[in-house]
């Protein structure tokens, strides 16, 4: 297997796992994609489009296009409705499919921050793909259902996705170190690096909670009002993310504590000692 259809497995593992997790989630029910061995060569009809913008250290775009027909069957059981026999495309299910690729891409982009330590995913709708070179990936309901999907992949994006399994797996073969302990030291005995540390023990610092982001256009910004809604990268079920400065020290649910907004931490990032030192 050659390294791009490796890293072509990859993203579309990703992505099936991503789209089945939103359906399970939202309709109660998973919704299965498998990938075709075939080439696509049959005429499509109109279509839906969504670009994909990987960020981080997994980077590159990736078009992902819908039939309507397909749409219509994905929107009406992601609305839990009956999707049996031939759905008529309606204006509805354009939003509804909208919000099937933007949680996908949502719920990719955590388990990619997970992977690989960052990865964000912004999505945009777009009528053609403008990616040169487009790796073209297919997706086929694994049940009878008439459902397909396209993703155009940039060949750049592969490239970035070996790199990062490529530095993932050196970083979980090498072998752990320990800190070299002086003869006679006791246990509790401090390093200079944690000497270095109590000096600035008692230092207030800065904390961020992120419930989410969202990268817009200047002139998006400048056509926000009073009452303007700006959707987040993030869905409800996702965890929020403490920040110190702009690295994530850990991961948790959003509580109320006397009246004020908090967080019950579930998830705790390695403490860098040498990265709050500079913080």
């Amino acid at each position: 297997m050659s390294s791009q259809e490796s890293a072509a497995d990859f993203l579309c593992n990703e992505f099936r796992e991503a789209l089945s997790s939103v359906f399970e989630q939202t309709a109660g029910e998973a919704y299965a994609l498998k990938r075709s061995e075939t080439t696509d060569s049959t005429e499509r009809g109109e279509t839906l489009g969504y670009l994909l913008e990987f960020s981080g250290v997994v980077k590159g775009t990736v078009f992902v296009e819908v039939e309507l027909g397909s749409a219509a069957i994905l929107a009406t059981k992601l609305m839990g409705g009956p999707a049996d026999g031939d759905i008529e495309y309606l204006a509805e299910h354009e939003d509804a499919m909208f919000e099937i690729v933007s949680q996908t891409a949502g719920v990719m982009a955590t388990a990619l921050r997970d992977r690989f330590g960052t990865a964000e995913i912004d999505v945009e709708r777009k009528e053609n793909a403008e990616i040169a070179s487009a790796v073209t990936i297919l997706l086929q309901a694994e049940n009878a259902d008439p459902v397909s999907v396209r993703l155009l992949v940039d060949p750049a994006l592969f490239d970035s996705i070996l790199a990062s399994l490529a530095a993932a797996q050196a970083a979980a073969q090498a072998p752990a170190t320990a800190a070299p302990v002086s003869p006679g030291a006791a246990p509790h005995e401090l390093t200079s690096e944690n000497q270095n540390l109590q000096l600035i023990i008692d230092v207030e610092l800065d904390l961020t909670l992120r419930f989410g982001q969202r990268t817009l256009t200047l002139s998006e910004v400048a056509d926000l009002t009073t009452g303007s809604v700006v959707e987040l990268d993030r869905v409800v079920d996702e965890p929020v993310e403490l920040l110190l400065g702009e690295r994530v020290i850990a991961r948790g649910e959003v509580v109320i504590v006397d009246g004020n907004y908090g967080m019950r931490i579930t998830e705790l990032a390695a403490i860098d000692h040498n990265a709050l030192l500079s913080a």
